[in-house]
């Protein structure tokens, strides 16, 4: 037999799950309710803005056009004024030209030395006046000619990393117009 009080305590235990289930179900609601606001005013945010860029009119995306194909010509025209000054310096190595480090045999032992490497004869010949040699020799290892071989093969690197950016800058100026390339 059930007493009154176990009774009582069933029914208190219901009315609590009761409750749980429809705090839990207003909790629910309220978070879908406040997700849906969210995507609903998010929605309306993108939808104006679709709107806004659909006013554009043809004038100002002929400026926006015209403004970015200034900004590239002008940052090509600074980086050829940058090759300019580089090359007006005689401190640049000939193209297909690197240090080269050789051992040679002395008397008291091996040496190692560095020479100017072209892959064609460029370099006027010391031996045979009017001939040319592939090789320029440099001495030891921090020697004057050593170190500035290594610059002048330096400012190359520079002029042509300079030269494959005005490159880079050339190809994105017809991705400005990209209707007139065809």
């Amino acid at each position: 037999m059930v007493s009154p009080s176990d009774s009582f305590a069933v029914r208190e235990d219901s009315i609590r799950a009761e409750a749980k289930k429809r705090i839990c179900h207003d909790r629910k609601e309220k978070i879908y309710d406040s997700l849906s606001s969210r995507y609903y005013s998010a929605n309306l945010f993108s939808k104006k803005k679709e709107r806004n860029v659909s006013i554009k009119n043809k004038e100002q995306v002929e400026a926006d056009k015209r403004e970015r194909e200034a900004r590239i010509l002008s940052a090509i025209a600074t980086l050829t004024q940058e090759i300019r000054v580089l090359e007006a310096s005689d401190s640049v190595a000939p193209s297909e030209c690197w240090v080269k480090r050789y051992q040679a045999q002395g008397t008291k032992g091996r040496y190692w030395y560095y020479k100017l490497h072209a892959s064609d004869p460029i370099f006027p010949s010391r031996v045979k006046k009017g001939s040319y040699s592939k090789y320029r020799h440099l001495g030891k290892a921090g020697s004057e000619p050593h170190v500035a071989a290594v610059l002048e093969i330096a400012q190359r690197g520079k002029i042509e990393a300079l030269k494959r950016a005005i490159d880079s800058l050339s190809s994105s100026l017809s991705d400005v117009y990209p209707d007139e390339r065809k």
